[in-house]
């Protein structure tokens, strides 16, 4: 008998800011947006295991979403969604569209993104880049880019990949 595959867990940073923040943004009354849903779609899942409607986009063709496409070229109204979050696919973008993001964003809404870190640079990262071009940002690089945003929070969350490498990431929450 075939196995079904297994369901990753979301990313666990996402999954406490999700918990955390889940009575607001059911009380904003507005869907979410997934960028770079990927395979699975987990985050997206746990949002609507919560009661919050969720868009998921998704460049790839292969990947059940939405909409399919490039997150700058998508078009929505103003204030229309009360989180966007981007779990490590705007990274391989080079100028992020974080003015139409901020848009997008209803009042109290909130930017939530997981990136990988300007460490990846220095000698024995993981390689996050998978043979593309990837943009890794300092933590001082990714305050400029959210300067519209009310308040931002950024920490870094590392964890090991293998028994020699490790991934650095950004865990950033931008409130509108």
């Amino acid at each position: 008998m075939a196995r079904a595959p297994a369901v990753r867990a979301p990313e666990r940073p996402f999954y406490l800011f999700v918990m955390d923040h889940r009575d607001h943004l059911r009380e904003l009354a507005l869907p979410a947006l997934d960028i770079g849903t990927g395979h699975g779609a987990r985050h997206t899942a746990l949002l609507q295991d919560l009661g919050i409607q969720t868009i998921s986009l998704d460049i790839s063709h292969k990947v059940a979403a939405n909409y399919h496409g490039d997150i700058r070229d998508m078009q929505a109204e103003p204030e229309s969604f009360s989180l966007i979050f981007d779990i490590k696919a705007m990274c391989f973008l080079a100028d992020p569209p974080i003015d139409k993001i901020h848009s997008w964003l209803c009042p109290g809404g909130f930017f939530y993104c997981m990136t990988p870190t300007h460490k990846h640079k220095e000698e024995g990262a993981y390689d996050v880049s998978q043979g593309l071009p990837v943009q890794l940002y300092s933590k001082e690089e990714v305050r400029e880019l959210l300067h519209k945003f009310a308040d931002v929070n950024i920490r870094e969350h590392s964890e090991p990949i293998g028994r020699t490498q490790w991934l650095s990431t950004w865990c950033i929450e931008a409130r509108k």
